[in-house]
């Protein structure tokens, strides 16, 4: 079950690691030297972003998964408190992201284009979306510190038990 653990969370953060800090910046890249609009870059982002959180819920499910096998298994496995904290708190922040946050940020990107609206209404949009967005950029920073986290404890070399001591042989 370890290698499972260490398989589901490596690549879970790999592929955030992968998405946050090159593909994305990619894409806001190309807008900036003029290859397409603003527009079109938050669209191509909210739609690389749309699949990463699906496969953040595979990801999800997995490890949940895991873990209900791994109390099956055993009343009390090694572990199976903090992992149970890490994933709920995953849980949190990945459903809260990708089912309360994305729509709502989804929703503000195409108010602030939208040319049918005033200019005032583009703005009030503006300046609500760049708080959501920054609180959203928190919560994948800590999704992947969670990851993290999760990583290096299935990695960790259990530390040996000492050996109970031996009763003393009574006197004669």
């Amino acid at each position: 079950m370890r290698r499972f653990w260490i398989l589901v969370f490596a690549i879970w953060l790999g592929a955030g690691i992968g998405v946050s800090f090159l593909a994305i910046p990619e894409v806001f890249a190309a807008s900036r030297s003029g290859e397409v609009t603003r527009l079109q870059s938050g669209r191509i982002a909210q739609a690389v972003l749309s699949r990463t959180f699906q496969a953040q819920y595979v990801f999800l499910v997995l490890a949940m998964g895991a873990h209900l096998i791994s109390l099956g298994r055993s009343a009390n496995p090694p572990g199976h408190r903090f992992r149970t904290v890490l994933l709920v708190a995953l849980a949190v922040l990945v459903l809260g992201g990708g089912l309360g946050l994305q729509p709502i940020l989804r929703g503000l990107h195409r108010q602030m284009y939208d040319p049918a609206l005033t200019e005032e209404a583009q703005a009030r949009a503006a300046s609500r979306f760049g708080p959501l967005h920054g609180v959203s950029q928190v919560g994948n920073l800590a999704v992947m510190a969670l990851l993290l986290t999760g990583l290096w404890n299935a990695t960790a070399i259990p530390r040996p038990t000492a050996p109970r001591p031996k009763p003393d042989a009574e006197p004669e």
